[in-house]
């Protein structure tokens, strides 16, 4: 079995067997390698970076799996919705994200696995505001740096405040150090802000949820 990194791993482990999976932004392959040797079922593979591609080739040629791994040059939005229900998309910006996520053809996809490398929270908001279900989220530390992966089902369930606000991630040792390190980063940003600006206020609210939550666990 190919080994993956700590980030590449913890997505791999939202993914089911009778998902029908499309991974955007694939780069090598590693993660659709590792997915279909485990789940023996087919992965589409797309990336806008042709060079990636190449890469991706010849690792799914190393594996002996060009008729599971069928690879895509473009975001792969194209694809007839009866061959995939899943798309992982992830190691990208927020901005780039959320322009693959705004495509019309994402709304017939049921589940949807993000990990964006910048500000979780803003993809966490726009994908509530489009009727998205966040499910659960992981923390995962890889090379000194906390990435947040996170679960969205199209479904009736709809999210409480907290949970757009904070996120949905269990408390672990991981998590708990990620949000240690949030609050004291808000805590030197609260020094340089004046009292009276209303992003002040923001912050401490957001700084209380955080202990609250931390507590509670």
């Amino acid at each position: 079995m190919i080994k993956l990194s700590n980030r590449l791993n913890e997505i791999a482990s939202f993914i089911n067997k009778e998902d029908k999976i499309i991974d955007i932004g694939c780069d090598h392959a590693l993660l659709d390698i590792y997915l279909v040797n485990k789940y023996n079922n087919i992965c589409y593979a797309s990336d806008i970076n042709e060079n990636a591609l190449k890469g991706a080739k010849s690792n799914i040629k190393k594996y002996n799996l060009e008729d599971k791994i069928i690879i895509k040059h473009g975001d792969g939005l194209t694809l007839d919705n009866s061959l995939i229900n899943t798309m992982v998309i992830a190691g990208m910006g927020f901005n780039n994200i959320i322009k693959i996520l705004s495509n019309d053809n994402v709304k017939n996809i049921n589940k949807i696995i993000v990990q964006s490398n910048s500000h979780p929270e803003i993809i966490r908001k726009f994908m509530i505001k489009n009727r998205y279900y966040l499910n659960k989220e992981k923390v995962v530390l890889d090379n000194n740096k906390y990435y947040i992966i996170s679960e969205y089902l199209r479904t009736n369930k709809r999210n409480t405040l907290f949970e757009l606000i904070i996120g949905k991630y269990d408390i672990n040792e991981v998590s708990s150090k990620y949000i240690i390190n949030e609050i004291n980063k808000n805590s030197k940003l609260l020094k340089e802000i004046p009292k009276r600006m209303i992003l002040k206020r923001v912050i401490v609210k957001i700084k209380n949820i955080l202990l609250k939550r931390k507590s509670s666990k």
